[in-house]
């Protein structure tokens, strides 16, 4: 559409013309129509909603795909009736990156997937930048705050999405994405995206996603925090800060990803970083978070899982960090750095090299809870709760694989103690446990609260032993 910016004067001519603004848009549903969009695969997603028309030909586009923090794109809310897909934007045409759109399911239902921003070529780079998703009442299968999609050539990057999950209903086989990045030949990026888990019922919520099959793949700096509902992950699935996998000779990195548990319950996986290389390149999960303050837990947590098939793994300076009071299933396997021989391959006992897994923490607040596994930790510091007696048990385990020279650190702020006092720091005592490694030299004796103290680790048990008091200096 075009407008006269000044009437014609006098009979002259002198007429200029300006393109009226493409303007964002507020969209909500029932009011707003539903669309076909056609992207870069068959069948087209039908039954969308989305900003007005976005169901361009050959491919879809919307008219606005990016805003900014102050002024986002779009504004799609979704208040009852039944879609299949719901978009904040889509970008199936030019690489124009899709940045800042907001989805809000507030009711209703979504048969197959909602996303904040979408943004997917045959070739060329694709961005998909803060957008967001807020679930606040309805049922939903799969929800993806920001995705890019390089399919052949050019570069991939998710960065600083959202998701937050509120209310509503899910199914069995539901899906939170932050932001996931795919490229074929190009990088994937996916960082400082995240997700919120308040309510619901599914089977994986990641931060960060990425895939190469030919350039570098990074899923750095992504969080997840579980304040509610019900992650039952399977098949490897569950909770998962920062993921990736490499298909080509690239590297694959997942560093500096955090996982949160407060509440809520997770029987599947959780892992700070997963980094898979299924090729000759290198793969890091390092520096990563895996904080569990409250909840339900069982199946696997990890600080950072890491493997290749013939390159170079390493899981460096991973913190797994246990405050409050939650309840661990018995069969739960608790580690730091795991490294895989090959893809999917765990060795038991970890016969691994240092060089490829170290500097990884357990980080113990909490007492009286059981694990069947602890392993790929090289440092356990314990902080005692001011409420431990002697003969108390910190951590019972069935199989503990302590690291050759693991080392031990111990604090116990207002816990009163004194000469003969024994605690528990792992006690695996029980028929068919065992424990293994060795504890450091420096670490077998110290002071606590102004008492000597030794560590006295054994087939069985690694006990603390409150000694006299300390003599001063």
């Amino acid at each position: 559409m075009k407008r006269a910016l000044f009437p014609a004067m006098g009979g002259a001519a002198l007429v200029f013309f300006l393109a009226a603004p493409v303007l964002a848009e507020n969209v909500s549903h029932p009011k707003a129509a539903l669309q076909t969009i056609r992207g870069h695969e068959e069948p087209a997603f039908e039954n969308a909603l989305a900003p007005r028309g976005s169901d361009g030909a050959p491919k879809g586009k919307s008219p606005v795909v990016a805003g900014s923090a102050t002024a986002p794109a779009n504004r799609v809310t979704l208040a009852s009736d039944t879609v299949d897909w719901v978009f904040g934007a889509v970008n199936f045409k030019t690489t124009e990156a899709v940045n800042y759109n907001q989805v809000f399911i507030n009711g209703g239902t979504v048969n197959k997937r909602v996303v904040g921003g979408i943004h997917q070529l045959a070739n060329g780079d694709t961005g998909a930048e803060h957008n967001s998703v807020v679930i606040r009442g309805a049922s939903v299968s799969s929800v993806v705050g920001g995705n890019a999609e390089s399919r052949k050539t050019g570069h991939a990057a998710a960065i600083g999405n959202t998701v937050d999950a509120q209310a509503g209903t899910t199914d069995e086989g539901f899906v939170l994405l932050g932001g996931t990045a795919t490229s074929g030949q190009g990088h994937a990026t996916a960082t400082g995206n995240a997700v919120v888990l308040r309510a619901g019922k599914g089977m994986a919520i990641v931060g960060g996603m990425v895939h190469s099959r030919g350039g570098n793949a990074t899923a750095n700096g992504n969080t997840v925090e579980i304040l509610g509902g019900v992650v039952h992950g399977v098949q490897g699935l569950g909770v998962i800060g920062g993921y990736g996998e490499n298909n080509g000779g690239g590297s694959m990195t997942a560093d500096g990803n955090t996982v949160v548990v407060v509440d809520g319950s997770s029987t599947g996986s959780i892992v700070g970083g997963g980094a898979y290389q299924r090729d000759n390149g290198k793969a890091s999960a390092s520096n990563n978070v895996v904080d569990i303050r409250g909840g339900t837990i069982g199946g696997t947590v990890s600080g950072g899982d890491t493997g290749g098939e013939a390159g170079a793994a390493v899981a460096m300076n991973n913190t797994v960090r246990i405050s409050g009071t939650p309840k661990f299933d018995r069969m739960l396997l608790l580690r730091g750095g795991v490294v895989n021989a090959a893809a999917n391959e765990i060795e038991h006992p970890p016969a691994y090299n240092r060089a490829a897994s170290n500097g990884n923490t357990l980080h113990m607040e909490s007492a009286g809870l059981p694990v069947y596994e602890l392993g790929w930790f090289q440092k356990l510091t314990f902080r005692l709760p001011a409420t431990l007696k002697s003969g108390d048990t910190v951590l019972t385990v069935t199989k503990a694989y302590l690291d050759t020279n693991t080392e031990i650190e111990v604090t116990a702020p207002g816990l009163p103690v004194q000469t003969g006092d024994t605690f528990i720091l792992i006690d695996a005592s029980r028929e068919g446990s065992a424990l293994t490694g060795t504890v450091a030299a420096a670490s077998l004796s110290g002071t606590l609260n102004g008492h000597a103290y030794t560590i006295e680790p054994s087939k069985t048990q690694l006990a603390l032993k409150i000694g006299a008091p300390a003599t001063p200096p």
